[in-house]
């Protein structure tokens, strides 16, 4: 019994004495530089700015050196000319090109990859908020581990206080309880070092998953900091602007409405290649060779399909398809907001209350249990009511120590559901570049 004592006590010191502390903010730092699927959308963000750079230029003019140089001979073997002829040739000029109008196509595709940059951006938030979330859930889990591995380990110091107790109360030479009392304290014992070890390998399991999200490569996590307010109470929100909110400001369902109009943009291209295409190009051309020249030019180029088996049709009406799939696809994911919105600020609501009946629980189990210790010390009392009491206590350990961070990480999600600030989301959009 002293053995596991002493393991218990020394993972506990582990858990309580780290090197350093390691806060929520710090961790919600990490998770912003290192976390992979962040660092991975913010790239995705500067490539779709590059695209915009890309389509911007079409609506500039292009300039071009060329250059070419040959060299080489000729042999003639028959005929006139019969000889060898050798010939050296330089090429160089300047050419500009500029497209003064069309027949919309440019504008179309610059509003498309315009629409794209605001996609990957809004979609870059999103992950952000998603990760910032998953590391307060883990964070807090993490806690919520190590808390109820306390509570185990009280447990279990108790239990053998109480084995001790019994064994001395049932000595023959005292005879105060039955010897089955010490049989029910022993397996209550072991019970305890059962439920201490399951509670160390939650411990365990969830500084992992931490780790994980905050991308943490090197060693072990530092101790957590576990500052937290038990009396902490869920604020006052009304759900109806929370609701209306969620449907203005969420990122991913903003995101959502952008794609709509891609594809509203891609019908009208789509619609372009059915008429007719037109370009007007700006062109000048000076050549330095022996004689410079320079060739100005206007080109203007129309084309009209005449028949192409219905192809170009087909795929203005399977573009109208997709925006009908998007368009329907939106619909559904607003009913889904809103049932986001209305579940969590009411999973908000009931774990404040849960925290507060698991408080007044927990104070009532550390008197009773309190109690029956007592008069099994007076004699008054036996073994089972004190095993009774301590499983009541440890069951609102429990209970207050699940409540208390089910209200945390309720309250995190209500921001993501509702599209608030998470904690530790930063305001500038340039984060993870």
């Amino acid at each position: 019994m002293k053995r596991w004592s002493w393991v218990c006590l020394a993972l506990a010191a582990a858990l309580a004495h780290g090197q350093d502390v390691l806060t929520i903010d710090e961790a919600l730092a990490s998770a912003r530089e290192n976390n992979g699927d962040v660092r991975s959308a913010f790239l995705s963000v500067r490539a779709a700015e590059q695209d915009v750079k890309s389509a911007r230029a079409d609506f500039l003019p292009s300039v071009s050196a060329n250059l070419s140089r040959s060299s080489g001979w000729q042999d003639r073997y028959t005929g006139f000319g019969q000889g060898r002829t050798d010939f050296n040739s330089t090429n160089s000029s300047v050419s500009l090109d500029y497209r003064i109008l069309d027949n919309g196509q440019r504008r179309y595709s610059f509003d498309r990859v315009l629409l794209s940059q605001d996609v990957a951006l809004l979609s870059a938030r999103q992950t952000l908020r998603t990760t910032l979330f998953n590391v307060h859930q883990r964070f807090y889990d993490a806690l919520r581990s190590q808390e109820l591995f306390r509570v185990r380990n009280a447990q279990l110091k108790r239990s053998e206080e109480l084995l001790k107790q019994a064994e001395i109360s049932a000595d023959p030479a005292i005879g105060a309880i039955p010897r089955r009392d010490v049989l029910q304290a022993r397996a209550d014992l072991l019970n305890s070092r059962a439920s201490v070890l399951q509670a160390q390998n939650n411990v365990t399991n969830s500084l992992a998953n931490l780790k994980a999200v905050l991308g943490w490569s090197t060693g072990e996590l530092p101790e957590l900091d576990s500052q937290t307010d038990p009396n902490r109470r869920p604020e006052e929100r009304d759900l109806e602007s929370l609701v209306n909110k969620a449907l203005e400001t969420r990122p991913d369902l903003v995101a959502q409405r952008k794609r709509v109009e891609q594809s509203q943009v891609a019908l009208r291209l789509t619609k372009l290649n059915v008429g007719v295409q037109y370009s007007l190009n700006a062109q000048y051309t000076r050549t330095f060779n022996e004689d410079v020249s320079d060739r100005p030019q206007l080109v203007f180029q129309a084309s009209m399909p005449v028949y192409d088996g219905d192809s170009r049709r087909a795929e203005v009406r399977g573009s109208e398809l997709s925006l009908e799939a998007q368009l329907a696809s939106l619909q559904q994911t607003e009913r889904d907001v809103v049932a986001e919105v209305e579940s969590a600020y009411k999973a908000y609501a009931q774990n404040g209350l849960i925290l507060e009946a698991s408080q007044l629980a927990l104070q009532a189990a550390q008197e009773n249990y309190d109690a029956a210790s007592k008069s099994l010390q007076l004699g008054a009392g036996d073994v089972i009511d004190v095993l009774t009491a301590q499983v009541t206590l440890v069951t609102a350990e429990t209970n207050f120590v699940q409540s208390l961070y089910d209200l945390l990480i309720s309250e995190v999600r209500l921001d993501l559901a509702v599209g608030d600030p998470i904690p530790g989301e930063p305001v500038e959009e340039s984060v993870g570049e």
